[in-house]
């Protein structure tokens, strides 16, 4: 990552439950979701998760995922208990990634799987009575989840694309103030001069 320099990260969806994920895969996919707080953190790396995006995003950072049916620590097939169709959401808090979102925010969606808790600190933007953590963000980094799927968009239903559109935005606008920061910080001097010199004075 270090050398792509990526401007941004999208978690996409999956279509495994979390559970199902065991073996020398299970622990590709927990390498991969403790490198994401690191991406995040210290990198300053914008990252969207979509759907199960989302889900990892809470696991990652130290929430609960399991079955909308279920408890966190169930595990149950793909086959029962979804969430479909266009759902309506409720806005929780204010947020630059709502930026022209006028009433109701209607979005796709589709899971079986969801956030059951929030990762501490993270903040709830938006929440449906059937599941409610459904779009929640970073405490102090552009790292979001989004639940539904805001790239299933038309002229009809334009607020995923919206979605999609500000998260360009807000990744652009912290990158180009990171880029600012790096360029403003002061040289630091390494002093070239033997340790036994540092230890006489």
């Amino acid at each position: 990552m270090h050398e792509i320099q990526p401007s941004f990260i999208v978690l996409s969806p999956q279509s495994t439950p979390w559970c199902r994920y065991t073996g020398a895969v299970g622990v590709a996919l927990q390498n991969f979701l403790w490198t994401l707080p690191l991406l995040a953190e210290e990198m300053n790396i914008p990252i969207l998760g979509i759907c199960g995006g989302h889900q990892a995003l809470a696991i990652a950072f130290g929430g609960k995922v399991g079955p909308i049916r279920g408890g966190q620590h169930d595990c149950m097939p793909y086959i029962r208990d979804r969430q479909g169709g266009v759902i309506g959401l409720k806005l929780t808090a204010p947020d630059p990634i709502f930026q022209g979102v006028e009433g109701e925010l209607r979005i796709s969606s589709s899971h079986y799987d969801e956030v059951k808790v929030m990762p501490p600190g993270f903040v709830l933007l938006a929440s449906d009575k059937n599941s409610p953590i459904q779009i929640m963000r970073h405490p102090k980094r552009p790292v979001y989840g989004i639940q539904g799927h805001p790239e299933r968009y038309d002229t009809n239903r334009p607020y995923g694309g919206i979605l999609i559109r500000n998260f360009l935005t807000i990744a652009q606008t912290h990158n180009e103030a990171i880029r600012r920061l790096s360029s403003e910080a002061p040289p630091v001097l390494i002093s070239s001069r033997p340790k036994s010199w540092l230890r006489g004075h």
